[in-house]
């Protein structure tokens, strides 16, 4: 498990080496680009609010279930089509073009694509939730997405940024008896995915 969140970090030395971790809470932070492709294990990736150009090996990662890289610089993500666990994919404020591979995607239930270059049909900003699912199902020409419902998605984002992944643990009481404190942590998600 990893929280580095949040420190203005540019790199992360040899993360290729941690084939691990299932959760990389790494947002708030300056990384323009990151090789994620050996992280195969991972199940949540926080890269959001970075300086992301370039994103390596996405595609790479099948157990995946929640993506979130939103207010980036991507102008590309790859094909997701092999990301068949992915529920929630945060995409919104980065400077993508074209996105592949929605249509496989048949158990996403939360997709954000707002404020990019991407074709209108594909930015809830004016559509009714249930407009931008048709959008997108015929975008995708394939399963059936239920898209974002939140109504306000500005009004929560410095929510969604601020506590990207929360960390319970034990907290020593200062007093000594005679058990080890508890180093691991369990990560728990801020925002409930419909």
């Amino acid at each position: 498990m990893n929280c580095l969140h949040n420190n203005d970090l540019t790199k992360v030395q040899d993360i290729e080496l941690c084939t691990q971790i299932e959760v990389l809470a790494l947002g708030r932070n300056c990384f323009e680009e990151i090789n994620v492709s050996k992280l195969k294990k991972l199940t949540h990736l926080g890269l959001n609010s970075n300086r992301l150009t370039k994103l390596v090996g996405l595609e790479n990662l099948n157990l995946l279930e929640e993506a979130k890289l939103h207010k980036n610089r991507l102008t590309s993500i790859g094909d997701l089509n092999r990301l068949s666990r992915l529920e929630t994919l945060e995409l919104r404020q980065n400077q993508l073009e074209r996105i592949d591979g929605l249509g496989k995607l048949a158990n996403l239930s939360k997709l954000n694509l707002d404020a990019n270059l991407l074709p209108k049909v594909l930015q809830k900003q004016s559509q009714s939730s249930q407009e931008f699912a048709a959008n997108v199902v015929a975008y995708a020409s394939k399963n059936a997405i239920l898209i974002d419902d939140e109504e306000e998605v500005e009004d929560e984002e410095e929510d969604e940024d601020s506590e990207e992944y929360e960390y319970e643990t034990e907290e020593d009481d200062g007093g000594d008896d005679g058990e080890d404190e508890d180093s691991s942590a369990t990560p728990t998600t801020s925002t409930e995915i419909e």
